[in-house]
């Protein structure tokens, strides 16, 4: 019973009245009333055949199988994020090789919602917080759904007190797994209305705006991963909050078409073009030096190799010491690594302050990256 009443008043319901053996719960539809009995007392005679009629009562009213509505039931202590795709899935049943983007791109929609839950930035680079990666490992994928193709992420909530305000100028202060859902519906509303703005002016005036709002390159990229050609026809992004914990007021809904594909990329490069990469290693050969007098060191251009921007040309401002062994290592045909901050100057990338430059093996620090920086 406490399940199903915290699973009620999570999903919009208001109780009316409660009794020991039965509580009245109310909701409005398109502006009809419907109202619940349910069953108070787990250990009466007939509590599973109760249970059995208030199940069939709201498939009728969610329009979703008793399988998938006794699931987040259950799972009433935990805010639930789902994942609709849309399109030739009615089966429920998704090919192999888009089953593993879409579980790529929800994970990489988390992470980017992490992020922007410590620091909200436009783009962020390969070495993520280690607060949003201990996140990762705490969230859960539940059970996939039919009817399309359903994926559910579910966060555990500790309870509000007694007395504890649900004030959106509290937000900063919820637990980590409620703060990043809440960063993500706010960021997901934020970039659908971007998107709307491009659709219907052909500019993006409120892209750099809703970077506070936590809209970065990254959270685009995953969501245009998520409607690419051939993966599926629309996004369905919901939202239900524990009940344990009421939510300040937030979004609960929201969906991006196929067509929006194409302004999700452009919003997430040109997030990328106004960015800058902070502790960016560049890895990779030398292909150019120029230096007026080795003594006051010397500019070179690398090929970065990493996956973060394989093949592109970055230009790096060196001292004496850093010059001379650039110079060693393009003459024994070795690559270079080192540190900085990665930025878009106009027809090329620089990297600034440079750090920790040293002569690699080919290929020897060069590691899988979570994304790219550019």
């Amino acid at each position: 019973p406490a399940d199903v009443s915290a699973y009620l008043r999570s999903t919009g319901w208001e109780l009316l009245e409660s009794k020991r053996s039965w509580a009245r719960f109310r909701i409005v539809l398109d502006g009809q009333e419907i109202v619940l009995e349910v069953s108070s007392n787990g250990q009466a005679a007939d509590y599973a055949r109760r249970f059995h009629e208030l199940v069939q009562d709201l498939q009728l009213i969610e329009h979703r199988s008793a399988e998938a509505l006794v699931r987040d039931i259950r799972a009433s202590a935990s805010d639930v994020i789902r994942l609709r795709l849309t399109g030739n899935l009615a089966s429920g049943r998704i090919p192999v090789e888009l089953g593993a983007r879409a579980f790529q791109c929800t994970r990489d929609l988390l992470l980017a919602a992490a992020c922007a839950t410590l620091d909200k930035r436009p783009v962020y680079s390969r070495k993520k917080p280690a607060a949003a990666m201990d996140y990762l490992r705490r969230v859960s994928f539940g059970p996939t759904e039919g009817g399309s193709f359903v994926l559910t992420v579910e966060s555990s909530v500790p309870p509000r007190l007694e007395g504890s305000a649900a004030d959106p100028a509290l937000a900063d202060h919820e637990p980590f797994e409620r703060a990043v859902g809440l960063t993500l519906a706010h960021s997901a509303v934020a970039a659908r209305g971007i998107v709307d703005e491009v659709s219907t002016t052909q500019q993006g005036t409120s892209l750099i705006g809703g970077i506070q709002l936590g809209v970065s390159s990254n959270l685009c990229e995953a969501l245009a991963g998520l409607v690419a050609p051939g993966a599926s026809q629309s996004l369905q992004l919901r939202f239900r909050w524990s009940a344990l914990r009421p939510a300040p007021r937030s979004p609960r809904e929201v969906t991006f078409e196929s067509d929006t594909h194409p302004i999700l990329l452009a919003m997430a490069t040109r997030l990328r073009e106004n960015a800058i990469v902070e502790e960016y290693e560049v890895l990779g050969p030398v292909r150019h030096l120029a230096s007026e007098h080795v003594g006051t060191g010397g500019t070179i251009r690398v090929a970065m190799m990493g996956p973060g921007g394989r093949g592109r040309i970055v230009t790096i401002p060196l001292n004496e010491a850093d010059y001379r062994l650039a110079h060693q290592a393009h003459g024994a045909d070795r690559w270079i690594a080192c540190t900085g901050e990665l930025k878009r100057t106009p027809g090329t990338l620089q990297l600034t302050s440079p750090r920790g430059f040293r002569i690699v093996s080919d290929g020897g620090d060069l590691t899988e990256s979570d994304d790219a920086a550019f």
